[in-house]
């Protein structure tokens, strides 16, 4: 975990690169809820024309890089016209400590955070140990129980994501379901016994069939991948493709590794410079 000061110095020397164009601290940092396994994560609110040229920002941010060697910094290129949409949800500070928030779609939101529930799912099968096992699974119920939320309501703050205000929400306007996931986020344990994972992907299949509404297809999320991938491997659906190839995997006897080197090939349609 890094301080402020170091935080504030590698934002401003981010902004820099990018001159007038937005550059935005998001994630742990910005919730208050960093650990010494965060990334700093970092959003550059660009024009087409920015994101184009990404080679050329690419080669300048590994001079930042250099200056600050132990920063596990992601620095996403994220177009202001998908910003404005809500097809990339972001929360975060610019270098003044404004906040900026993109436009919600909880249709976007449910398929990402499902979709990366049943992945940190899969990546607790596959941990070298228990510390990485047990991280993976908070990180799974922590994406189930963002998907739970919005099957409750789509009118969500924009500090949603955090465990803070996961926690703050009183039992009475919660389902029966988000308590008892947000239950496996009270107290980490030190070893994910089987019946744990197994009672997590039931929870996320349940949330699955629950909100196949938000499953159909979405010209956008074809747009993001065609975007990155440059091909339609996953199909005209492809966060749909994902999910499905993920809940049956992980109910299958599908050697987990495997899977994982195959899910990694495709799962992030963004672009991190």
């Amino acid at each position: 975990m890094f301080t402020e000061p170091v935080v504030v110095q590698l934002h401003q020397q981010i902004q820099k690169i990018f001159g007038h164009t937005p550059v935005l601290l998001g994630g742990s940092y910005v919730y208050g809820e960093a650990t010494q396994y965060s990334d700093i994560d970092f959003y550059v609110l660009c024009s087409w024309v920015t994101f184009f040229q990404r080679k050329k920002y690419a080669r300048q941010l590994a001079a930042v890089r250099a200056l600050f060697p132990a920063a596990p910094i992601s620095v996403m290129l994220v177009p202001r016209s998908f910003f404005k949409r809500g097809w990339y949800y972001i929360y975060g500070h610019d270098v003044s400590g404004q906040s900026h928030v993109s436009a919600l779609n909880a249709a976007i939101i449910f398929r990402n955070s499902l979709k990366f529930g049943y992945y940190y799912l899969l990546k607790s099968r596959c941990a070298a140990n228990q510390a990485e096992q047990t991280r993976a699974f908070q990180k799974s119920a922590h994406q189930l129980a963002i998907a739970q939320l919005f099957l409750i309501s789509k009118n969500q703050p924009p500090q949603f994501f955090s465990r803070r205000y996961l926690f703050a929400k009183d039992e009475s306007g919660l389902s029966p379901q988000l308590v008892a996931t947000r239950q496996m986020l009270v107290d980490p344990v030190t070893k994910i016994a089987p019946e744990m994972q197994t009672e997590l992907l039931q929870s996320l299949q349940t949330t699955r069939q629950e909100g196949d509404r938000y499953l159909h297809f979405f010209w956008p999320n074809l747009l993001m991948y065609l975007g990155k991938y440059k091909n339609l491997a996953l199909g005209l659906n492809p966060d749909a493709a994902l999910i499905q190839a993920l809940g049956r995997g992980l109910q299958s006897a599908l050697d987990p590794a495997a899977l994982l080197a195959r899910i990694n090939q495709n799962i992030f349609p963004v672009i991190i410079i």
